[in-house]
């Protein structure tokens, strides 16, 4: 029969099982959404779970709800797998209604060899291959919809778990059967392997009387998180969740839906929420959240999440603050650490006040001008615990200066504090698909400020890119961006998995044997050259860190000033994002993590491989 005379099969709903009409078996995509697609399974699962996706010209691609790929015909073996991100004419297919009397069974074929996908019933397991010319009964699938709406169905028994990994620890909530536990768990994990039993703990996986699934887990990080490739590329309170975390999340869990976001980026879903609880329109707007770690999210003009920088999160730490506190980066003066300083300096109630419009500042010169937001809302543990005095800090400064007027810089800018402790929460439930839940009551008691006016002591800082002068906002995937300039970072050795150390306050040679970077001897400060090589100095005792010729090109802090020892370049290892290595200019070598040494730091490698490659974090 040729294929006009078919008639076409739609797809009306996003998740679905299939399963062989003549085996009446499950179709389930083996090793994590990974491996061949077999007709095996009695029960369906997150492994079995399968989302068409119709294409304009009429095909249809099927993407894995586990691994998140999509379904391939592999050439040679013609078996299905779910195998790549993208949408090609090997994931495309043809489907077609079968003359059956049954509506919902349909035959596939491939829009690649033109082959019909079949069971191939002599294998064990029984994969699906496309190889067949006409189609029969072992051609032919049921497609079972999931009829209720949610793009995750939860079952009896089910565990969502809600998991803010933020600079004061990480605080876990759990939803069991749709209804959002009212008790926060807090932990303080010390390794991956740590992280994964507090998870366990709070979903009682390991309980035998329970025996729950871990139907979902969504994640906040303070750091950056690649929203592309799915990859942790940098979290500074713990360093052991970098990497492809969604991946080891599902393996470890059996977890088909894993989702990570940024610190910021879960504030603002959760005023994204806010918006659906007062019925306001979707509107432009930035989120802060503002606690240990400052964090920074965009909403578009339709409330989706934005971002612009090849799919990281934005980064706002780089930006400097005119201001008369001791230290002028953005994230430390707007984070815990400025707030204690004003604290220390001005006492209750002023320092907040005094907060309040150093916020003030870094809206009316930076985030307004740059972004044009409609609405800018404030949350995180800093403005739950003083939110009032914060904003008279605010209306202070709006008062005083008169931004609100017209032509200002706030014209028309609405400001939106929180007083939810949890807030974070209240966005990874929006992330999962349940904000609805009983134990999030809404944004309670948040603040509208009438802004007035505003000006500010804040500039931004000035990037050079492809030679044009003032760009805000530098394209991530330019290496250079990411190495953190001036600021307190710690190095992470990749092969060793640890950070490394000055060890003896500085006196003695550089080594890769620490857990954590938790004080002033794992902590060095990145310093660009004006050639664009760069020099290090070493937080425990001031120096620069230098490449020693005698003996063996050592690292040690030791130079008083930068000179030719002191001198590196760091370059980002090809196709891997945020890993360096190391080059000694004067040595000419890499420097290398030595295992015959103990892990201490040389430049003697003229071959940069695993040894060779460090990651860089700010502290």
């Amino acid at each position: 029969m040729s294929n006009s005379n078919r008639i076409p099969f739609c797809f009306e709903f996003e998740n679905a099982y299939l399963t062989s009409r003549f085996s009446g078996k499950i179709v389930s995509c083996t090793e994590g959404g990974k491996g061949a697609l077999v007709a095996n399974a009695d029960k369906a699962d997150v492994w079995e779970t399968i989302v068409p996706e119709p294409q304009p010209d009429g095909t249809v691609a099927f993407r894995c709800k586990f691994s998140n790929l999509y379904i391939s015909v592999v050439a040679g073996t013609d078996r299905l797998v779910p195998a790549v991100p993208w949408i090609d004419v090997w994931e495309k297919f043809r489907a077609f209604r079968c003359d059956s009397g049954d509506d919902s069974v349909f035959v596939l074929q491939s829009c690649k060899n033109d082959k019909f996908v079949r069971v191939y019933v002599n294998s064990d397991p029984a994969y699906l291959v496309a190889d067949c010319g006409e189609p029969d009964s072992w051609e032919q699938f049921r497609f079972h919809p999931i009829h209720d709406g949610a793009k995750h169905v939860l079952a009896h028994g089910d565990v969502q778990l809600l998991v803010d990994c933020g600079g004061s620890g990480v605080k876990i909530r759990r939803i069991v059967q749709g209804a959002l536990s009212s008790h926060t768990q807090r932990f303080r994990p010390i390794s991956l392997e740590d992280f994964y039993t507090c998870l366990g703990d709070v979903a009682e996986v390991n309980n035998p009387s329970a025996h729950p699934h871990v139907a979902g887990i969504a994640i906040s990080i303070c750091g950056e998180y690649d929203y592309v490739n799915e990859e942790v590329l940098g979290c500074w309170a713990y360093p052991f969740l970098v990497g492809n975390l969604s991946d080891k999340l599902k393996v470890r869990f059996g977890c088909g839906n894993v989702r990570i976001v940024n610190d910021g980026d879960a504030h603002s879903l959760a005023l994204k929420s806010y918006y659906r609880q007062k019925g306001l329109p979707s509107e432009s707007a930035i989120n802060l959240s503002l606690g240990t770690a400052v964090g920074f999210g965009i909403l578009d003009w339709n409330g989706e999440l934005l971002h612009t920088c090849r799919g990281h999160n934005w980064e706002v730490g780089c930006w400097q603050c005119e201001t008369t506190a001791s230290r002028k980066d953005q994230y430390w003066a707007l984070g815990s650490q400025g707030l204690k300083a004003l604290e220390e300096q001005y006492g209750s109630p002023n320092a907040y006040i005094y907060y309040g419009q150093r916020l003030c500042h870094f809206f009316g010169r930076d985030l307004v001008p740059i972004f044009h937001p409609k609405i800018i809302g404030l949350s995180g543990g800093i403005v739950a615990a003083h939110y009032k005095d914060i904003e008279a800090g605010i209306q202070r400064e709006c008062e005083e200066r008169r931004y609100r007027t017209s032509g200002g810089p706030l014209e028309g800018v609405d400001i939106y504090l929180s007083s939810e402790e949890d807030s974070v929460m209240r966005g990874l439930a929006n992330l999962l698909d349940r904000d609805s839940h009983s134990g999030l009551s809404g944004i309670v008691n948040t603040t509208k400020v009438a802004v007035k006016h505003i000006t500010g002591h804040l500039r931004k800082l000035v990037f050079k890119s492809e030679g044009v002068d003032n760009v805000p906002l530098r394209d991530r995937t330019d290496w250079e961006k990411a190495v953190p300039e001036n600021r307190p970072c710690a190095l992470f050795a990749v092969h060793a998995g640890q950070a490394i150390c000055a060890e003896d306050g500085g006196n003695a040679q550089l080594v890769a044997n620490r857990e954590k970077a938790l004080g002033s001897w794992e902590t060095f400060i990145i310093i660009k050259n004006g050639d664009g090589s760069f020099s290090l100095k070493s937080a425990a005792n001031d120096k620069y860190v230098s490449a020693c010729p005698f003996p063996d090109s050592r690292i040690i802090a030791l130079g008083p000033k930068v000179d030719a020892w002191e001198i590196f370049d760091l370059k980002e290892v090809s196709g891997k994002k945020g890993v360096f290595t190391l080059w000694s200019r004067n040595a000419q070598k890499f420097v290398s993590v030595d295992e015959t040494q103990g892990n201490a730091l040389v430049a003697n490698r003229d071959v940069a491989d695993e040894w060779e490659e460090f990651r860089i974090f700010c502290v």
